[in-house]
Formats: structure tokens, sequence, C-alpha cells
């Protein structure tokens, strides 16, 4: 039996005052001078969707920004937000809260950055969070999933889930405010075809528009419809409703493009274009999705940082067993999704935890599950269930934490290195993960600048010194003499403000312990008057603890993001920063650049 609707609506509320008063504590933690991407809480990519009401309400200069090449890139018509400005739209009753706070308390000019802003925007991650969660409850109900399940899986989705880390680190990007509108969407998409009215209809196109406005390709939720339908004839029957007026389609449509034509109404006024493509240097590869990379890598894999949606695989045989029109329905749009989402040039999603573009469609991809949750019925299969929910929330809190920390780092990521962080939690333990993994920007095209080895004779780019020959191998020596070694030089008397990826090769071999876990590969780079434009350091290897006398081979690639001009340098070598002792050979090197 099913807990009455109120009493969830208080549990939540509850939840809600609850996790703000820690919010605040953290924000207030948080909270400190601005940077280049934010400040506190307001940060990341988080920040570019923010913009717009600084921009709008304080700055007054939606017209006249500044690029910064993150948040506000440039176009043909000036600088333009690369971001969508549904998730702007929902925080705007918040923001303007703090705003009119700010306004009372303080005397100094107002920046958008001051504590009720940060506060502000914390509460409203919960706030549509908790939204959300609630719809589940009640898309549950619809489905006749028991309570208990119900309450276990909505506990789940909010602390057993990568969305708590969009809640509660990265809480003014996107993917919480999509959580909520694809939820609300789902539930009315569902009250719909239970019964087809103009009502429902306009609440499941509001919901979709809103969905679209925060992120174009939320407009995936469309497929789910004949899943949501619950059956073919629920389907035909929503459909004939749809189309029985001319009127039905047209308001649906004219609701719909009413979101759009914001967006494009901003546009006009950024650039004095309708249309722009702010991702312009971006794109898909849909001839090539890192389709299972996406679900099962350890690099951001969805289901390596979100293990408790393995409960999809029973779930989905559930459907099988029991509605063969919901299986299929469920299972293409599934499969739609993650091959849209891998398709993604970067189809980890830069500093990513877990696959975040998923967690828009939690709403509808954790029916599946609970209905497998519901099925269950003999104890020690409960048991087993509950152990792994129990597992799956102690090692989403370690994770979130990891990231935070830095002991697990943001962007380079890969099996070895996940594994020598599983379970650590020291402070000793941050900072310690290195090597570079970045994926090729997005191009149509590439031009092989150089690529050559330090073993090639003549060739005049590298300049060795401290060597050491052991039988057919050159050896470059590192010890507590040599701390500048492998120097790479070139000069890139070609290019025509191109963007440059780096493909680096070695093999070292480390005679103390951790040695060259203490040793950076250096990129710098300079223009023609030796003024540097660029530079960067990472650690050599991918993670501390390997044994030693040993050979082994590391693979670097690393997207320089800055436009190489004509005359340009560029100097790659080893900073043997912590004076260890190891010796590296074979290194190869390419430089590519991107059309």
């Amino acid at each position: 039996m099913s807990a009455p609707f109120h009493q969830k609506i208080l549990i939540l509320s509850l939840a809600f005052i609850v996790a703000c008063i820690f919010q605040v504590a953290f924000t207030w933690m948080q909270y400190g001078e601005p940077t280049y991407s934010g400040q506190g809480v307001i940060k990341g990519d988080g920040r570019g969707y923010y913009d717009y009401l600084t921009s709008i309400f304080i700055d007054h200069d939606l017209a006249a920004q500044e690029a910064n090449g993150r948040t506000i890139v440039e176009t043909k018509g000036g600088a333009v937000n690369k971001y969508y400005c549904g998730t702007a739209l929902l925080m705007l009753p918040f923001f303007l809260l703090a705003l009119a706070i700010t306004a009372i308390f303080s005397t100094d000019p107002i920046s958008g950055f001051e504590l009720p802003f940060q506060i502000a925007m914390g509460s409203a991650a919960l706030f549509y969070m908790l939204l959300g969660l609630l719809l589940i409850y009640k898309v549950f109900s619809r489905f006749n999933i028991g309570v208990i399940t119900q309450s276990l899986i909505v506990l789940m989705i909010g602390v057993g889930s990568n969305l708590l880390f969009y809640v509660s680190e990265e809480i003014t990007n996107a993917h919480v405010y999509s959580f909520f509108t694809v939820a609300a969407f789902t539930f009315f998409a569902i009250e719909f075809f239970k019964t087809p009215n103009l009502n429902r209809l306009l609440w499941s196109s509001l919901f979709f528009g809103l969905s679209v406005l925060i992120r174009p390709v939320d407009g995936l939720i469309v497929f789910a419809f004949p899943f949501l339908a619950g059956s073919k004839e629920a389907f035909i029957g929503g459909c004939k409703f749809l189309f029985s007026k001319a009127l039905y389609p047209a308001i649906s449509l004219a609701l719909i493009l009413s979101f759009v034509f914001l967006q494009l109404l901003l546009y006009k006024l950024q650039t004095g274009y309708w249309v722009v493509w702010s991702y312009a240097n971006e794109g898909f590869y849909f001839a090539n999705p890192a389709f299972f990379k996406f679900l099962f890598s350890f690099k951001r894999g969805w289901l390596v940082f979100t293990p408790f949606f393995l409960f999809l695989l029973p779930g989905v045989y559930i459907l099988y067993r029991s509605n063969a029109f919901s299986f299929w329905a469920f299972l293409l749009f599934f499969i739609g999704v993650v091959y849209v989402l891998s398709s993604w040039w970067t189809w980890h999603y830069g500093g990513s935890f877990g696959s975040r573009p998923m967690i828009d469609f939690y709403a509808i991809l954790v029916i599946p599950v609970g209905l497998f949750f519901d099925a269950i019925r003999r104890p020690r299969n409960k048991a087993a269930i509950a152990t792994f929910c129990g597992f799956c929330v102690a090692l989403n809190f370690i994770q979130s934490y990891q990231v935070n920390a830095q002991i697990l780092p943001s962007w380079n990521l890969n099996t070895d290195a996940y594994l020598w962080a599983f379970g650590k939690l020291g402070k000793e333990h941050a900072h310690k993960l290195g090597g570079r993994s970045d994926i090729m920007p997005y191009h149509k095209s590439t031009v092989l600048l150089y690529e050559g080895s330090w073993d090639k004779a003549n060739d005049p780019h590298w300049l060795i010194h401290h060597t050491h020959l052991d039988g057919a191998h050159k050896e470059i020596i590192f010890n507590d003499e040599v701390e500048f070694n492998g120097n790479f030089i070139y000069k890139f008397t070609q290019a025509q403000s191109d963007r440059v990826f780096v493909e680096y090769q070695l093999e070292r071999k480390e005679f103390t312990s951790n040695a060259s876990s203490e040793a950076f590969i250096v990129i710098d780079v300079k223009d023609n008057n030796q003024n540097r434009k660029y530079y960067d350091a990472f650690r050599l290897n991918d993670r501390p603890d390997l044994p030693l006398n040993e050979w082994k081979e590391w693979t670097y690639k690393y997207d320089i993001p800055v436009s190489i001009g004509q005359n340009d340098q560029i100097a790659i070598y080893i900073w043997n920063k912590g004076l260890g002792s190891f010796n590296v050979r074979t290194p190869k090197l390419k430089l590519i650049s991107l059309k």
C-alpha cells in the first residue's frame, strides 16, 4: 500500500530544509575571491549558465560581453554565451531573491557572486532535485510499484548516483535542472497516454520545450513516448487524440517553439543574428560512437561511477517477460540515447563525474529498475539488493570526495589509475595521479606537422644531454644532478592560427621508488618574440608505486588550448622536479594540426 502523497511531500520538504542547512555551511566554506571560472559554488561550466543572469540583471551587458574562450565565445556577430538559457530561467526566482537581499543589506556594488547568491544557487539545485525525486514517486505510482521500492529507488537516485555530485559540488551545472524537467515531462506524458486530454498534452509540451531550452540533446525524450505509453494501444490512442483536431498539434508545437524563440531572441540581442551555433568548434562523430567506453570505461564510464544502474539489465528482462511492446520501446530509446551521447566528440564530457548527461534521463531509465525491485519476493534476494545498494551509496560518497579532494583527477583517468586510487581518502594521496590523455578536439581534417624520435639521425629538433648507451638503445639519464633533459623544440613556420595536438610516447625505468612520479612533462609555447603564450606541466607517471628496474611504455595526448601562429615555438621537455633516479628511452613525438 502506497503512503499518502502528502507524507512524501512532508518528508522531502524536511529533507530539503536539512540539505539547505548543509548546503549553506558548504557554500560558506567554498566562498572566496573571484576566479577565471567563477567563485564559490558558481564555477566551471555552471558559470556559463549563470552568466545570463549577471549579464542581464547586474552588468546590463548582454550585447557587449567580452569573449573569454570558455563560457563566452566569439562568433561572426560578436561574443555570445556558449550555453543555452533554460538553466538560467529556472535559477531566476532564486537569483532575484538573492539580488533583493544583497541590495537591502549591502552598500557595495553588486557582482552577483556575494554569499546570498551562492546560497541561492545551492538552494535552487536542491529544490529542483527534490522536485524531480517527488515526480519519480508519482511516476512509480502509475506503474503500481510499491512504496518501499519507490522510497529505496528515490533514495538511490538522490545519494547513490552521480546526481549527488551535481547538487553538492557542480551546483550551477545544467543537469539537475534537466533532471527535474525530464521527470516532469515523464509524469505528464504517462498521464496523457493514460487519459488523453488537452491539459496533459500542454503540460507535456511545456516541459519538453523547457528541457530542450536547457539542453537541446534532451529532445531525445520524445522517443520515449512509446515506452511511457505502456502499450501499443495506448500509444496509438494518444496519437489519435493528438491529431484528432488540427488545433492540438498546432498549440503543442507553438508552446514548444516559444522556448526555442526565447533562445533565438537572446542570440539576436547578443549578436544581431537570430541563429547562432555557439558550439561551432564542437560536434558529433555519429559514424564513430564510443558506445561501450561511454558505459564501461574507467575514464568516466557511466556504469563504473554509477553502478546502481546495472540493475537495468534484470529490469529490462522483466519488461521482456511482461510486456514485449514496452521492452522494445525502452530498449530502442536507451540505445538511441547512449548512441547520441557517446557520439559527442569528447565522449567522457571533459571533467565529468561519471557520464553526467545520463542524469537528465534518470526519471525514465529508473522505471525498469523499479519494476525489477518490485518483482523480488525472496528475503535473501532483497538482502542482496539492499547490500549492493549500500555499496553504491558508499562508493558514490567516496568517489565524490575523491574528485573534490583531487585524489581522482577531473580529466585524466584510466583503469590503472582508478584502481590505484580506489578507496584512498587521505590527503597524502591528493594530486598524485598524472599522465595526459586528451581526446583530439572536434575537427574535419588533420595535417601532420612533425613526426620523429630522438633516435632518428640528424633530427635537429631534439637537444639531449646526459645519455647512456645500453646495448642497442640510447637512454636519457635523470638523477639528483640532472633536473632538465629530453628537450624537443619546434618552430611552426607554416602555421596560421592552427590548433595543435601533441602525441608523445616514451619508455621509462625507475631506479628508486616513485622517482619519475615526481617528474613532469612540460609544454611551453612562445611567440616569435619569445613571449610566453602557454605553459603547462603534468606528471610523467599515470600513478605512483610502480615496479622498479622495469621498462614501462607511456603514451600522452595533449590538446594545446591556444592557437598557434606563424613562427611560434613549442618546447617539450622532462622536468625532474623531485631529482629522482630514472632513465628514458625511445621518445617519439607527433605534432598534428587540426582543420
